[in-house]
């Protein structure tokens, strides 16, 4: 039954990281309004709307969070070389990688939408919950 209650409650919050990060990482293009010209309307009148504040995007702060991810491999080996699960002690190194590359670059602090930071929070809590499953299976 708590096996069934843990598992539940990570894939409620794997579905909320994944909306939250959707929707602060779009495109700003796909939020922006753009006013089209017609041929009844004033040239001078075509202009790109000034952004709203709800159309800000975190879009390539997480391309560049899940590339140091992918780059870490904490969990897994990714390459030719190192294909594979990873030991406990190569998980936790990795994921402190990960975890101090994230903090080096200050990519908390330069995502500009409270949703983003919430979805860097959980996902590295996801990560932490994933690492403590492994120490307990092992």
């Amino acid at each position: 039954m708590h096996l069934q209650a843990t598992q539940s409650d990570f894939i409620t919050a794997l579905r909320a990281l994944s909306r939250d990060i959707s929707h602060s990482a779009r495109p700003v293009s796909s939020v922006s309004h753009f006013r089209h010209y017609t041929p009844s309307s004033n040239p001078t009148s075509v202009r790109v709307s000034s952004f709203p504040k709800w159309s800000k995007s975190d879009l390539y702060l997480w391309r560049e969070i899940f590339q140091i991810y992918i780059d870490a491999s904490p969990f897994e080996g990714i390459h030719e070389e190192d294909r594979g699960d990873r030991t406990l002690k190569q998980s936790e190194e990795r994921l402190n990688l990960f975890m101090r590359e994230v903090s080096g670059r200050n990519l908390e602090q330069k995502l500009t939408l409270q949703q983003s930071r919430d979805g860097l929070k959980t996902f590295l809590q996801l990560n932490v919950f994933i690492l403590n499953l492994k120490k307990v299976w092992i």
